[in-house]
């Protein structure tokens, strides 16, 4: 205080009960700020563990499909393959036909 405001500060105990009293209110006011910040981050944190977990259940499921879909792909090819054939088997047949 004496390098600050250029004269000498005397404490009293009144003064200095005062001082703790105050310093006691900032600390309470900063650790409820704290205990909010940390209850944001504890359920940011589970959310994201909750999105992980989903995400790979997700990815599992997502895998059987991409089977099951490759699996009706080529089902639906070779049915085309099968519908192309017996097409140009019915074309001649018919050619056949009109010709007789």
């Amino acid at each position: 205080m004496q390098q600050q405001l250029k004269r000498i500060f005397y404490v009293t105990p009144t003064n200095f009960v005062e001082l703790l009293k105050g310093y006691g209110q900032i600390i309470k006011e900063k650790r409820t700020v704290v205990d909010n910040q940390r209850t944001k981050l504890r359920n940011g944190l589970s959310k994201l563990d909750d999105a992980r977990k989903q995400v790979e259940i997700m990815s599992a499921e997502s895998e059987i499909k991409r089977i099951e879909v490759s699996k009706q792909s080529k089902e639906c090819d070779d049915l085309m393959q099968n519908i192309a054939r017996e097409r140009k088997l019915a074309d001649e047949k018919q050619i056949f036909i009109e010709a007789e």
